[in-house]
């Protein structure tokens, strides 16, 4: 992710930055897994790829913004169709509703496809433990820490 910190309980947006493909073959989907807490996810079209967000019913439904109740989420983010060579940066953004759980820290569970071959960036460290930690696993999640 470009930013690692968000204001709990605030629409912010999310830039998950893919910097390579999968060895010598280029990005041809990213698939981010929308953390639980996160009640708005409106993602950015991206040119030349395919945006769909996937969504998930609520067990019961939760308040949203000017009365109303939600009664299902968005669960997944996902590009595809699109081609993003090894050597080019790829940006692909999202607003979403923080959760109002300043401390916290959530993970965007990402899969990044290149043709046949996935790479899975889902690794997560144990609540409460400090958020640097994330970084000593070996397929670190996209994660953002929620402040006050």
């Amino acid at each position: 992710l470009q930013k690692w910190v968000a204001s709990a309980g605030y629409q912010e947006y999310v830039t998950l930055v893919v910097p390579h493909g999968c060895g010598e073959a280029p990005t041809t989907s990213v698939r981010v897994k929308i953390p639980d807490g996160i009640t708005i996810v409106v993602p950015e079209e991206k040119a030349g790829w395919t945006t769909r967000v996937v969504k998930r019913k609520l067990p019961a439904p939760v308040a949203a913004e000017g009365g109303a109740r939600l009664s299902e989420v968005g669960d997944e983010v996902i590009w595809s169709g699109g081609s993003l060579p090894t050597d080019r940066l790829g940006l692909f953004t999202m607003l979403a509703r923080m959760p109002d759980q300043p401390g916290r820290i959530i993970y965007f569970k990402t899969i990044q496809t290149c043709g046949k071959d996935e790479v899975r960036w889902v690794d997560t460290i144990a609540e409460g433990e400090p958020a640097w930690k994330i970084w000593a696993t070996p397929a670190p999640s996209p994660f953002i820490e929620l402040q006050k």
